[in-house]
């Protein structure tokens, strides 16, 4: 039960924390937002439980770079217990949006629940020292310091 919660509360509300954005322009006129719809859709059908549609709809949507969209793609395979694949899609999310400490605590507890203890611990450092961070940030790092042998098995 309480890796669960865990996971209730970190993972997943950060993951999907956010908006897609907003749509691009093309020569004045509103392009369609399929993407930015699919991401939004994506990240609900996640908060749904509906794993394999969320990954249908993020995947997409993942060609836009949108960090929201690849680190809840990667948040959704780390459900599946995926994590070698989970773990593709937070580097790509670490890409697209580089210190963000959303995205490097969803990736840090990818690794945890993969069983790559030091390097989450890591990823939580840094993620922890950078300005904004949110405090689900600090509390992962010290449950993880203090309970190393926890994993958040993928809900």
């Amino acid at each position: 039960m309480h890796h669960r919660l865990l996971y209730a509360l970190t993972l997943a509300p950060m993951a999907l924390a956010g908006c897609a954005g907003s749509p691009a322009f093309l020569g004045g006129r509103a392009a369609p937002a399929p993407v930015v719809a699919d991401g939004q859709t994506g990240r609900d059908l996640l908060r749904a439980g509906r794993i394999d549609e969320a990954i249908e709809a993020l995947t997409a949507a993942a060609p836009s770079g949108d960090w929201r969209v690849l680190t809840a793609l990667g948040a959704a395979f780390d459900r599946k217990g995926d994590h070698g694949r989970a773990q593709f899609w937070h580097r790509q999310a670490d890409t697209a949006a580089p210190n963000n400490p959303t995205v490097l605590n969803n990736w840090a507890l990818s690794l945890a629940q993969s069983g790559q203890r030091e390097e989450a611990r890591s990823l939580l450092r840094r993620a922890a020292a950078l300005p904004g961070a949110p405090a689900q940030v600090q509390a992962n790092l010290r449950l993880l310091e203090a309970a190393p042998d926890i994993i958040v098995p993928p809900q």
